[in-house]
């Protein structure tokens, strides 16, 4: 059985800009501050499995920090 919901996921970004006096650069990212799957949880109903048992992608459990540093990586690769 599918049932729609309805949720939000609140977000944070990174965005650095390098000129070079001609040229400019952009990079950054966003990520979410909470984990995913907590979100999920939030909307869905009460009788509801919870979202780690319902998710079988385990990027949306992941840690939010672990996102904060990749998108921290990135910006440091730009060159």
């Amino acid at each position: 059985m599918t049932r729609t919901v309805s949720g939000s996921v609140e977000m944070e970004g990174r965005v650095a800009v390098w000129h070079d006096g001609t040229d400019v650069l952009l990079a950054g990212g966003a990520y979410p501050i909470e984990r995913i799957t907590a979100a999920i949880d939030e909307a869905l109903p009460a009788d509801a499995p919870d979202a780690d048992t319902l998710v079988e992608d385990e990027t949306l459990a992941a840690d939010p920090t672990a996102f904060e540093e990749d998108v921290g990586t990135l910006l440091v690769a730009v060159e």
